[in-house]
């Protein structure tokens, strides 16, 4: 599904230290309201439990960044020992657990942000949480537990699997 978003965003992504200035330019800054909705989405098309739905974040997030240069909402990452964890989604779906997140009815979002959340569910939704978290637990191996990983972080990791 990637591949079909790579040809279809007809963009070559260029790793270059020097060419980050991206990050100055990100087309979208939102809210709480956006990331719930995000959250929404995803809780309305599989069954999904907190610990999944932080990997499915991570993966939409990190190619929204790498494929069209926006941020899907404002999500926060920090490094945990079992891998980048959002740190809003464990406040709220903390007392879930690692039970089912109810389903939520599909709320309206932006057009391209649906295509990543539809491409990162198509690629990533099968897979059960332990086979998810074996894919995305050592991403940012070279950050330490506890801090932040920031947006630059993950574009640069990301675009190591566009190219």
């Amino acid at each position: 599904m990637f591949q079909k978003l790579k040809a279809k965003c007809k963009r070559r992504v260029v790793m270059k230290m020097d060419n980050l200035q991206y990050m100055n330019s990100l087309s979208y800054c939102g809210t709480y309201e956006d990331m719930t909705k995000v959250i929404q989405y995803i809780t309305s098309k599989i069954l999904i439990t907190p610990d999944k739905l932080q990997g499915m974040l991570w993966y939409a997030y990190g190619w929204g960044l790498v494929f069209f240069n926006m941020e899907i909402a404002p999500f926060e990452f920090v490094q945990t020992p079992y891998g980048p964890a959002e740190t809003n989604v464990n406040k709220l779906y903390k007392a879930w657990d690692t039970a089912i997140i109810p389903y939520c009815p599909p709320p309206k979002l932006d057009r391209r942000v649906k295509l990543i959340l539809d491409a990162t569910i198509k690629t990533y939704g099968s897979l059960s949480n332990d086979e998810l978290n074996e894919r995305y637990a050592n991403h940012c191996y070279d950050i330490e537990a506890g801090e932040e990983i920031t947006a630059r972080d993950i574009y640069l990791f990301f675009t190591m699997f566009a190219k």
